[in-house]
């Protein structure tokens, strides 16, 4: 397997994985917490270290256009290369060691899902492309068993590991923290880090199944929210788009984002996007908007109570629902119901 670190003078390396490229000396630690240099370079030296398992409906993550209704094995490990003030898993994130981890190989992983019947497999709770090496080992015996591969990433990752992994995945949750102002303001990442995010979009977008997640708090506007919107509408307008509204948590305090907000920063990004649904807000606010319809024949495609899912597949000839099969997932197209 490739091996994305180079070797500097004084016994130091340099991670080539995400764009942070910290540079380390032998038994240092990046800054994602994962990655340990040694004699031979950086490396994960957390392989196989999961701090938590569940299984959960896929469209908890969320992904509501690839096999809808399908239970996944959602696994995690610690560490993340971001630091974000609102992040929902701090305790996983930001721990600077395995704590209560258990070590899981990738087969045992696949065992466990097919064992629990799932029907993919998803690394996510924290940021599953600093495991990199676990990350490729997972996808392949997933797909060597007929189970489908996801991940949920801020897809902070240098351009060639970040092709390597949406050459695996089947389906992937963009998780975009924010635009230029944003990003540096409430994440550790710098102004820089948003256009090479905005350009691994661009690249899975063409080659997998994407879906793209927006945190909502307060002070977000329509203005932060032009210039992803303008990009998706551009590259592939029917890429679901899911506003997740925050609550408290890490660092963050407020202010939080009403329900009316969210729901009009929703039909903001309608204008030019065909499918925006939100997340954490109740269904007596959002009644609707999470359902999918087809806009050729009018047939519900998708019924979603809360997390639940029901899924009638119309014969219209269209692709935006993906239904995953062991050999390649096949395709339906649909809107969500106003």
């Amino acid at each position: 397997m490739k091996r994305y670190s180079i070797e500097l003078s004084n016994n130091r390396h340099q991670c080539k994985l995400c764009h942070l490229e910290c540079i380390l000396a032998d038994g240092g630690r990046g800054a994602c917490r994962a990655r340990e240099c040694n004699a031979d370079g950086v490396i994960l030296s957390s392989y196989g270290q999961l701090t938590t398992i569940a299984v959960e409906p896929i469209e908890k993550k969320p992904i509501f256009h690839f096999s809808p209704g399908s239970k996944v094995l959602s696994v995690g490990a610690f560490g993340c290369n971001m630091d974000c003030v609102f992040c929902q898993n701090s305790d996983l994130s930001q721990s600077t060691s395995p704590y209560k981890s258990m070590s899981f190989s990738p087969a045992g992983v696949v065992q466990m899902a097919l064992k629990k019947k799932c029907e993919g497999i998803c690394m996510s709770f924290s940021e599953p492309t600093i495991h990199y090496e676990y990350l490729m080992d997972l996808a392949e015996k997933s797909h060597a068993s007929g189970l489908y591969f996801a991940l949920n990433t801020n897809a902070f990752l240098q351009p060639e590991p970040w092709a390597d992994v949406c050459e695996v995945a089947d389906a992937i949750n963009i998780d975009y923290k924010g635009d230029t102002n944003i990003l540096p303001e409430f994440t550790s990442s710098p102004e820089s880090g948003h256009d090479a995010i905005l350009n691994n979009l661009t690249y899975a977008i063409a080659r997998t199944h994407v879906e793209v997640s927006i945190p909502i708090f307060g002070g977000y506007t329509k203005m932060s929210l032009i210039l992803i919107r303008d990009i998706l509408a551009e590259l592939a307008k029917d890429t679901p788009v899911h506003l997740v509204k925050l609550f408290p948590s890490h660092e963050f305090g407020g202010p939080i984002a009403s329900d009316i907000r969210v729901l009009e920063l929703r039909e903001f990004l309608k204008e030019r996007l065909g499918f925006v649904y939100v997340a954490n807000i109740p269904s007596s606010s959002s009644a609707g908007v999470n359902h999918t319809v087809c806009p050729d024949c009018g047939e519900r495609i998708v019924t979603r109570h809360g997390l639940n899912s029901d899924t009638n597949i119309c014969n219209c000839e269209n692709e935006v629902i993906s239904i995953y099969e062991s050999d390649q997932p096949t395709r339906i197209r649909g809107e969500e119901v106003e």
